[in-house]
């Protein structure tokens, strides 16, 4: 799938995720008044994305971005001043860390894309295992725009139309996914999931709810609270 620049200021989406990214500084900030530096785990997470960092945090904040290896070189854009490791993991078993090893846990429109529920709530599990408090975002499955092709509707339909569709044709922001074992790894890695769902992968945590035109457009989850 074609990656979508969420860094042109002029764009909703940069807007949107400006603003979603003060909930990340919030808890920042509150961890600062007990740890210095804040050590947070990025699983799934671009380099690029930090650069929302205000300047006043960037001395106080190490990330540690987890990646599967083959993502390394697409996800290592410079970072300038900021504070970033880079780590081969998979957000479904990071063992590889210990307990509460870090002051927050974090991701962003990543839990969608790790395959079955049971990986969901694997990924959940270890987001909230690693950390002592959490950030989680991820796309509203009952928004009718599908964020990733920029398709309305297109989630909704049945898991092998989909498959067919991104096979055959060139949807929204992607071109067409070929041979079909593509598509239909495609499709097993993109399944958005409600409020429920969220509530039942972060049984601790408070969510947030992301609007646009009185509907809501992506859910935070915010824990343990």
């Amino acid at each position: 799938m074609q990656r979508i620049d969420a860094t042109d200021s002029k764009t909703i989406r940069y807007k949107f995720r400006k603003k979603r990214f003060e909930k990340v500084e919030n808890l920042i900030r509150e961890a600062l008044k007990v740890s210095d530096p804040v050590t947070v785990i990025d699983i799934g997470g671009r380099r690029d994305y930090w650069d929302y960092l205000s300047e006043d945090l960037r001395e106080h904040v190490i990330i540690t971005t987890v990646n599967f290896e083959d993502e390394l070189e697409d996800y290592s854009q410079k970072s300038s001043d900021l504070k970033i490791v880079q780590v081969v993991g998979d957000g479904c078993d990071l063992s590889q860390f210990s307990d509460n090893q870090f002051d927050i846990s974090h991701s962003n429109s990543v839990i969608e894309h790790v395959g079955s529920f049971a990986n969901m709530a694997k990924f959940s599990s270890e987001s909230r295992r690693v950390a002592k408090r959490y950030y989680m975002q991820t796309p509203n499955l009952w928004f009718p725009l599908e964020p990733h092709f920029g398709v309305p509707f297109l989630h909704w339909l049945p898991a092998p139309t989909r498959i067919r569709l991104i096979n055959k044709y060139a949807v929204g922001y992607s071109e067409k996914v070929e041979p079909i074992e593509e598509a239909i790894d495609e499709i097993d890695h993109l399944s958005l999931i409600n409020a429920n769902l969220v509530k039942t992968f972060f049984p601790d945590g408070e969510i947030h709810r992301e609007r646009f035109a009185l509907m809501t457009k992506s859910l935070i989850t915010i824990g343990p609270e």
